[in-house]
């Protein structure tokens, strides 16, 4: 440290020589600023004489210029570099899912068969109409919570992994052959935030997935989003979502149907700042 202090005030000295001009030199301590962050707002401030430097393991922003020009980068720390305070941000997966079912047939009642030489087969008994209308409705919840300090990345993943089989057909000289695979997948929730309080809003980059097993044996389900917002302190908002309908007709020996299945995936994001006590 001692060490980086004579380089910097060796500097000084050599470009006051230069200059003719007093040069003054002022080490901030930075609370939240980041290197870029710091170097990107002070440098618009700098004379052409003037040069800034950051040494990241003290977390501290020296510069070296004119009064008049470290008074307007001291005006400048002070507005911006104000102490982080935590963020919880909180994704909710709401997903309903409608299936209903409609159905026509004929339904034997009580059928009989007589043989009769004279005849032949006689049949017996009757046959009933029936219509079945049947409706189900399923909701399922996956709720992601994360806390992070403003202005910081934060990820989290909840959820297992499992294998798939992957079958390929695979050549070789004078001869081809399937091959069988097994893949390795992540299924459950995941989330990656980067919020900053700005004024009374929080801006937040905020990246959800969602991936489930499906209905069908080695298929994978993933619903993802990406999206930049600006939100209320403690402001619920929906940030995606997904409309999914299918319909699908069958027969049968007597009679006929008709399936109808429907999906509704919200995606609400909730962000809250939590100030630390003094």
């Amino acid at each position: 440290m001692k060490k980086y202090i004579l380089i910097l005030l060796i500097n000084l000295i050599a470009i006051q020589l230069f200059a003719g001009i007093a040069i003054e030199m002022k080490i901030f301590r930075l609370k939240s600023l980041s290197n870029d962050d710091a170097i990107a707002l002070a440098t618009p401030l700098l004379s052409p004489e003037g040069k800034v430097n950051y040494v990241d393991t003290r977390q501290m922003l020296v510069v070296y210029d004119y009064s008049e020009n470290i008074e307007k980068i001291a005006e400048m720390i002070t507005q911006t570099d104000i102490a982080p305070v935590n963020i919880f941000v909180d994704v909710a997966f709401n997903e309903t899912i409608n299936t209903s079912n409609q159905e026509l047939g004929i339904e034997p009642q009580d059928i009989k068969l007589k043989i009769s030489k004279k005849n032949g087969i006689i049949p017996s008994g009757s046959l009933k109409a029936r219509l079945i209308n049947s409706k189900l409705d399923t909701s399922s919840l996956n709720k992601i919570s994360l806390l992070t300090i403003e202005n910081r990345e934060a990820r989290i993943w909840v959820g297992k992994t499992v294998p798939h089989l992957e079958w390929f057909f695979e050549y070789g000289w004078r001869h081809h052959y399937w091959k069988m695979n097994t893949v390795w997948q992540d299924i459950g929730v995941s989330l990656w935030i980067k919020p900053k309080i700005t004024g009374k809003y929080i801006d937040i980059e905020v990246y959800p997935k969602l991936t489930i097993e499906g209905n069908t044996k080695n298929i994978v389900q993933i619903k993802e989003l990406t999206t930049h917002l600006r939100v209320l302190d403690g402001q619920s908002v929906k940030i995606g979502g997904l409309n999914k309908k299918q319909q699908e007709f069958y027969s049968k020996l007597f009679g006929f149907g008709k399936k109808r299945n429907s999906s509704v995936l919200n995606i609400t994001l909730t962000p809250k700042i939590q100030h630390l006590k003094k």
